[in-house]
């Protein structure tokens, strides 16, 4: 690259003086000239401005200065970057610092409880008579509680308007002279807190199968209140206050409660009746005061309590602190529902197995309104609970789920779901891709015994025995005497009775058939005994009629004494049932139960 060569200079050097003595000359006039004309146009380079070293240099040696002037350039704008960044944060800083400044100034409050406010009149006062300006205030003066346990009046109260403020309410106060504030949040406990559903459940009432009556009702009950409270004052109408979901266990209960919060924007408290039940007295009735004030403060919101028969049985006399602490939580619950302070915009939803050790006070009108019902699904319904559970699996073309339906008898939801998993389990372990029909048939056989949850007989009978409720022990019968005889089968959870036969033995009888005693005994009969699938046994069985024989006649089939006189004979029965593994009428399994009567012929 060839150098340019350098400007030329003047070409006459001898008037450099004379020109520089007439800049010097003019130099006052020009430098304010350029002043004033220095924001209109740049200053113009004369070539005694240029250094003379510049001048000396080649272009390509200028051109490397150049380069150089703006690489110190770049490095001093990064510098200034850099600098203003740290500027900024040190300003971020000192802010945070200052925040935390003032924070540290504010005194700490003093945290009260209001116990009353109170409307105070100034006093009347003579003329001229000199006046308290505090007595000369009218309004409203409140009374506090602090957490030091000092009860203050205060004539004034502070910075909360006093219209804001009711009996019970937490307040934060000054330390020194007790001025309310400010207001504070309701204090609950962290149990209760814990009880609010934040994330809503995914199930819809499309997941749950025939059980679209019951939807109905639920839907009527609680989320067209909500949505819709209009239609009810249009006709004029309270809506029902809760509902209460009964039935055996795996029918769809907490399913449903699942899919009404999935369906409502409303806030939702799931309590467990077993955790309701608290050691220390008070505690329990506390949870469930704190629960429905969380509502109030959140409502519209809905209540969910599931196995309700937890705190919910009927009051009964008990010398144990345990049982009178589970009525007191059953009464605080009472209040609630149907008390001075109860609200309409929370709802409550209640589940429960056993309806039939439930408080009358629970399930009266006016608190738990709406009772839904969910039994058994039919065959209709069980096919389509197969059919949602199994709507995700890779199912082959020859299932039949009507078919598998049939063969399900007295299956609950949760058995069908169980079937499903079961079925795609084993066609896991044989290596298949898809589950057929046999994959469910294999699993249903296992699942068949039948699941009664509870029975409604006396809790005093023997589970081994059945218990006879008529005659009662030590009955004087005279001899011919038609008496009522009620028999109540064994209490065996698994056991389907079919027939009891009754007999009149001398003794205590204390084998089972073949016996002398039975051969010497008199027969009364045979009797069938219904097996409902529902209802294990009815609760009180009809009684049957009986007569009792005049032994002086010696009546056939009896060989025990014809010269008895009050004397105490046995009433046995002998009950034929089969269990769980044994279906009728392959074999029959024989309790035997008896009761001492007295025959009474001194009186006949």
């Amino acid at each position: 690259m060839s150098s340019a060569p350098p400007p030329n200079p003047p070409a006459d050097n001898g008037s450099k003086p004379a020109e520089a003595a007439a800049a010097s000359s003019s130099a006052p006039t020009t430098q304010d000239v350029s002043m004033d004309g220095a924001s209109e146009r740049p200053a113009e380079e004369t070539w005694e401005d240029i250094p003379e070293e510049i001048i000396s240099l080649s272009t390509d040696e200028i051109l490397t200065r150049i380069r150089l002037i703006d690489n110190d350039l770049k490095v001093m704008r990064s510098e200034t970057l850099r600098l203003q960044h740290e500027q900024n944060v040190m300003k971020e800083k000192i802010r945070e610092n200052g925040e935390k400044i003032k924070q540290n100034k504010v005194l700490p409050y003093l945290v009260g409880n209001v116990v009353e406010i109170l409307d105070v009149d100034p006093e009347g006062e003579e003329d001229g008579a000199n006046r308290d300006l505090d007595s000369m205030r009218k309004g409203k003066c409140a009374v506090i509680k602090t957490s030091t346990r000092q009860t203050v009046f205060l004539p004034m109260i502070g910075l909360v308007p006093a219209d804001k403020l009711k009996p019970g309410d937490l307040v934060g106060v000054n330390k020194d002279s007790y001025l309310v504030l400010d207001t504070l949040p309701a204090e609950f406990d962290s149990r209760v807190k814990a009880m609010e559903v934040d994330e809503r459940p995914t199930e819809t009432y499309t997941d749950i199968g025939g059980l679209e009556k019951q939807i109905e009702e639920l839907v009527e009950a609680i989320v067209l209140p909500m949505e819709q409270a209009d239609k009810f004052k249009t006709i004029g109408i309270k809506p029902p206050k809760g509902c209460l979901m009964y039935g055996p266990p795996g029918t769809g209960k907490t399913l449903m409660a699942r899919a009404c919060a999935a369906q409502t924007k409303a806030c939702y408290l799931k309590l467990a009746g077993p955790s309701l039940v608290q050691m220390f007295i008070g505690d329990g009735a506390k949870l469930v005061r704190d629960a429905f004030e969380l509502a109030k403060e959140k409502a519209p919101a809905i209540i969910f309590i599931d196995e309700l028969d937890a705190i919910g049985t009927k009051r009964f006399d008990s010398e144990k602190s345990g049982d009178r602490e589970v009525q007191r939580t059953m009464l605080e619950l009472l209040n609630q529902l149907d008390g001075f302070s109860s609200d309409e915009r929370i709802k409550v939803i209640a589940a429960t197995n056993r309806i039939d050790i439930l408080d009358p006070a629970l399930l009266r009108s006016g608190r738990l309104d709406r009772k839904i019902e969910f039994p058994l699904p039919n065959e209709a319904a069980r096919a389509r609970i197969l059919e949602i559970h199994s709507r995700k699996m890779t199912v082959g073309p020859d299932v039949n789920f009507e078919e598998l339906a049939r063969s399900t008898d007295e299956f609950n939801g949760a058995q069908l779901k169980a079937v499903c998993v079961e079925a795609g389990m084993i066609a896991l372990r044989e290596g298949a891709t898809r589950l057929s029909h046999e994959h469910f048939l294999s699993v249903q056989s296992k699942k068949k015994n039948p699941l009664n949850y509870f029975t409604s007989r006396d809790a005093s009978s023997d589970p081994a025995h059945g218990q006879i409720v008529e005659p009662t022990a030590g009955a004087h019968i005279t001899p011919g005497q038609a008496f009522n005889f009620s028999y109540i089968p064994s209490a065996d959870y698994c056991r389907s009775t079919y027939a009891y036969s009754v007999w009149l033995v001398t003794d205590a009888p204390t084998s089972l058939v073949p016996s002398d005693v039975f051969a010497a005994g008199y027969f009364f009969g045979r009797y069938d005994y219904p097996n409902y699938p529902a209802v294990p046994y009815p609760k009180n069985p009809a009684p049957a009629q009986l007569t009792m024989p005049d032994f002086s006649k010696a009546p056939a089939g009896w060989a025990g004494s014809q010269t008895a006189s009050n004397k105490t004979i046995q009433l046995a029965v002998l009950e034929e049932w089969a269990g769980c593994e044994t279906d009728a009428p392959l074999g029959y399994t024989f309790s035997l139960t008896g009761v001492p009567v007295v025959y009474n012929a001194t009186s006949a």
